[in-house]
């Protein structure tokens, strides 16, 4: 409901976080334990005196995994996050794109004339079609000797590793989505059987799908997606300019894109020229904070000594646009909760505010 002194949303949006790991036994999204209300007193007080109280994250949760966990990593699931319902993540013929399977395969280096063969007689083809009907298009190329049998026999394979990710689209017609709607959404990609390459390609792919939903009156659904340390998916291999197109069409979507990373210069040129805003917390190094000032001039206007001694709970932000015009692409510092932040990314502390971080 309205707050006076907060500001609220007439309709909440849908929150999506997207959180990857190196492994199975990586840590869990920070958001798993933000369920209960805040119980410190502090915490309370503050809350308080802007006139609200802590309700903390009510709403259905459903966490979507990668196909082909164990049976030990989907009990640790449930016990990471209590309440929850786990479901093994498969695209279904609505959550198709233009660039769909390049996506999905991360593979926009590799193949690329084998690819974009697949992409196209792929979209000649009903939305429903499954993946052995597109293995008769390749085999009726090889047959035709319109494609060899070196390329044919990869995207073969390809397509083999993909099964378990595509729903028997026969049956499942509309998208993986719309039996989430109004849900907090968490989607946690670790595993021990992918690669960091095929986990970005998965969050990737679920991202530009998630963009490309409508709610009963054809309106975008309004979102807020969370990509978690993106630094650590894409060290090792690139963005491909089919996600590059879709993000940068996301503000005609109503979805707010929040990107988390380590130091800006993390991520690729493109994407940072996209940013609309940056915050950041203490930045000692000189690299680290010319990068900043390159993304948002802005930031020029904080001395590197300021940047290089902020405080847990400090931080510095610059924005282009801005509900109040006067403020757009100027720097400007603020605090949170010391409880909602630590060095080095970490969301939950044992500070004296206390290890429940609660909402």
């Amino acid at each position: 409901e309205p707050q006076k002194n907060l500001s609220t949303l007439q309709d909440p949006w849908t929150l999506v976080w997207f959180h990857g790991g190196l492994s199975s036994r990586d840590y869990p999204a920070d958001i798993a334990s933000a369920t209960q209300p805040n119980q410190d007193p502090r915490a309370r007080e503050q809350l308080a005196a802007l006139g609200a109280v802590p309700k903390g994250l009510t709403r259905r949760r459903v966490v979507l995994v990668p196909p082909g966990l164990s049976v030990a990593a989907l009990n640790a699931r449930k016990a990471e996050y209590p309440g929850a319902e786990i479901v093994i993540t498969r695209f279904q013929a609505q959550d198709r794109f233009a660039g769909f399977w390049r996506v999905l395969l991360n593979m926009e280096d590799n193949m690329s004339a084998a690819l974009t063969w697949f992409e196209r007689q792929a979209a000649s083809v009903a939305a429903e079609a499954g993946l052995d009907d597109l293995k008769k298009l390749i085999d009726k190329a090889m047959a035709q000797k319109t494609m060899d049998r070196g390329s044919g026999g990869r995207l073969h394979r390809l397509l083999d590793s993909l099964a378990p990710w595509i729903a028997n689209t026969g049956k499942e017609q509309g998208s993986l989505w719309d039996k989430f709607r109004g849900a907090q959404i968490i989607v946690d990609m670790r595993s021990d059987g992918l690669s960091q390459r095929d986990a970005l390609g998965a969050m990737l792919a679920l991202l530009c799908s998630l963009s490309l939903r409508r709610d009963l009156k054809g309106k975008p659904w309004a979102v807020v997606a969370i990509l978690d340390e993106l630094n650590k998916l894409i060290s090792q291999c690139r963005i491909s300019p089919a996600v590059m197109s879709i993000i940068t069409e996301l503000r005609h979507r109503l979805m707010m894109l929040l990107i988390g990373c380590h130091l800006p210069s993390d991520l690729p040129r493109e994407l940072r020229q996209l940013c609309n805003g940056l915050l950041s917390g203490r930045v000692e190094d000189q690299e680290a904070y010319d990068s900043l000032c390159d993304i948002k001039p802005g930031f020029k206007s904080i001395s590197r000594k300021t940047a290089a001694t902020l405080q847990r709970g400090e931080f510095m932000g610059c924005f282009s646009e801005c509900s109040d015009p006067a403020l757009a692409g100027q720097a400007f510092l603020l605090k949170i909760r010391p409880a909602a932040c630590q060095s080095g990314g970490q969301t939950q502390t044992t500070g004296d505010e206390g290890a429940d971080d609660g909402a």
